[in-house]
């Protein structure tokens, strides 16, 4: 689910910001018998700038998540806190008007 509002609603141009929820899920497994396959919400923002209609840059940030697990041993465990950011080049193609 992601949602998105222009500065300008009747441009292209400007700038613009957005939300997002989503399912992330990590698999993991090593030698010292800790493996778990769980799954988190991760949320996200965003937020960028159009130049033209066709051309812009935007950053964000996605959280992805806390994931756990305790081994067959005592004393195995992974503690995971993922964490994303992300810089783009935005080109923009409308097929409608």
């Amino acid at each position: 689910m992601t949602g998105a509002t222009s500065a300008l609603a009747d441009e292209d141009i400007g700038w613009y910001a957005g939300i997002s929820a989503n399912r992330a899920s990590a698999d993991f497994e090593d030698r010292s018998d800790v493996d778990f396959d769980d799954s988190d919400t991760a949320l996200g923002i965003r937020g960028g700038y159009m130049f033209t209609d066709l051309i812009g840059v935007e950053v964000g940030y996605l959280d992805l998540g806390d994931f756990s697990a305790r081994g067959d041993r005592p004393g195995n465990r992974i503690d995971l806190d993922a964490d994303a950011f992300s810089a783009a080049l935005v080109l923009n193609w409308s097929v409608h008007d």
